[in-house]
């Protein structure tokens, strides 16, 4: 069954054109990517990870979740699968900062940063950034193989799809004929009536996928931390908080990637003068907006996040004695307002 367009009552049929390179569908979906999703739009080609790969062409969407595409000429080799996967896995700990320098390079044209874009585009900017991975397999016959196992991870909640992507042509005009294999499945969450999308995902869950090595920073940080501050650490969903002893406010969150790993921490705005290219600062996750900073847990900045985490100490010290002030302040404001009524009324 062909492709075939109506022109005053005559039936032309678009003849399938054979693509020469994968780069040729990349081209496309690069200038295209709505055909695929409206809400999408592209922020790095051929993007470098961690494992010195590189991503045929990531994106966002609305929510500002990462869209990773890979994209394969004729029939989908079987490899494909471990591929995307892996980037998921590397995608998963990207921040904000990063997708803003990926976007910068080339895809932002006018726009100062992502969130000027998102601003203009949606009216919204997403806080966080990159709650979670999109994962695109694009080619122009989908393996059977490929299929099966990429349905399996669909149906269990994996945002993944497979998509068969092939040009037609005649006199010409080209048409783009787009077909989801993998993708439009119910998932076991939503025929068990749990509107979650994704497991919950524990600090165990991550200790396990990362490296040896990155698991190996990580720990040797929190003995660090624990030595030279007075805190305790505990787990909570995927991440690792650290709480100061005296009243029990987290002031830092360990994040662990595969082979990476970050920390963020609150800090004062108006005292915080530690100035390091090391230092990142985001809009808000774990802390208020514009308080909270982040460093990556690496041997070299193993000084300056003891650094760090003293200011993060003694802000969230000082920020709960301030809000405990305010609290019996407004107690007793409240106490002298009924007393006052209590009186009038008498």
């Amino acid at each position: 069954m062909g492709i075939h367009h109506i022109i005053d009552g005559k039936v032309v049929e678009y003849v399938k054109k054979i693509t020469s390179k994968e780069k040729d569908i990349e081209d496309y979906l690069e200038k295209h990517i709505e055909i695929l999703d409206k809400d999408i739009f592209i922020i790095g080609r051929q993007v470098p990870t961690a494992t010195k790969t590189r991503i045929d062409l990531m994106g966002l969407d609305r929510d500002g979740n990462v869209v990773i595409i890979e994209i394969k000429k004729g029939v989908s080799e079987r490899e494909v699968v471990s591929q995307i996967l892996e980037y998921g896995v590397w995608a998963e700990s990207i921040q904000y900062e990063d997708l803003n320098r990926i976007a910068k390079d080339k895809h932002l044209k006018d726009f100062q940063d992502l969130y000027k874009k998102y601003e203009s585009d949606f009216k919204l900017v997403p806080d966080p950034f990159n709650r979670k991975q999109r994962l695109y397999i694009v080619a122009e016959k989908i393996d059977k193989k490929i299929e099966d196992v990429t349905r399996y991870l669909k149906i269990r909640g994996m945002d993944i799809k497979c998509v068969e992507l092939n040009f037609h042509e005649d006199s010409g005009h080209e048409l783009a004929h787009t077909k989801v294999i993998v993708g439009d499945e119910e998932t076991i969450y939503q025929e068990f009536g749990d509107d979650s999308k994704t497991e919950q995902i524990t600090w165990s869950d991550k200790l396990e996928l990362t490296t040896p090595q990155n698991k190996k920073r990580v720990f040797k940080l929190i003995s660090n931390i624990q030595q030279n501050i007075e805190c305790r650490g505990e787990p909570h969903n995927k991440w690792y908080y650290l709480h100061t002893k005296k009243n029990g406010k987290h002031f830092a969150v360990i994040i662990c990637g595969k082979d990476s790993a970050r920390i963020a921490f609150r800090v004062n705005p108006a005292t915080f003068n530690m100035g390091n290219e090391e230092i990142n600062s985001v809009r808000g996750w774990f802390f208020p907006k514009d308080a909270e900073r982040r460093i990556s847990v690496i041997s070299e900045n193993e000084e300056l996040i003891i650094q760090c985490l003293n200011h993060a100490y003694d802000t969230t010290m000082e920020y709960s004695s301030d809000e405990k002030e305010r609290q019996s302040a407004s107690a007793h404001k409240a106490w002298d307002a009924r007393r006052e009524k209590k009186g009038s009324s008498n």
